[in-house]
């Protein structure tokens, strides 16, 4: 079992009928994250992939480890994450493909 659980715009979180094609994805965008699995947050684990409001940082300390793409890793900072996270514009964690805002 791992504790990685993949971001829900491979789906078009829930939108998609198949899941998207690696080319339709920039390369930084964040395909797994490793969620944390701490009882207060409920379960991260509900389904194969989730959407990026559902994950919180405490996993490994204040910071989340996240998969892209282009096969690197990074560990976004507390900050950094919530910034990504509740943005509402496209970026690396809203990256569903076809839709403007990434959602």
């Amino acid at each position: 079992m791992t504790s990685f659980i993949m971001n829900g715009a491979v789906v078009g979180y829930g939108r998609l009928p198949s899941p998207a094609r690696v080319f339709q994805f920039d390369a930084d965008a964040v395909i797994f994250w490793d969620g944390n699995e701490q009882p207060e947050f409920g379960p991260p684990y509900n389904d194969g992939a989730s959407f990026p409001r559902e994950i919180v940082p405490g996993h490994h300390g204040k910071s989340v480890t996240c998969l892209r793409l282009d096969a690197s890793s990074q560990a976004f900072t507390e900050t950094e994450f919530f910034e990504k996270r509740n943005a509402t514009t496209r970026n690396a964690f809203w990256c569903a493909p076809g839709r403007a805002d990434g959602r």
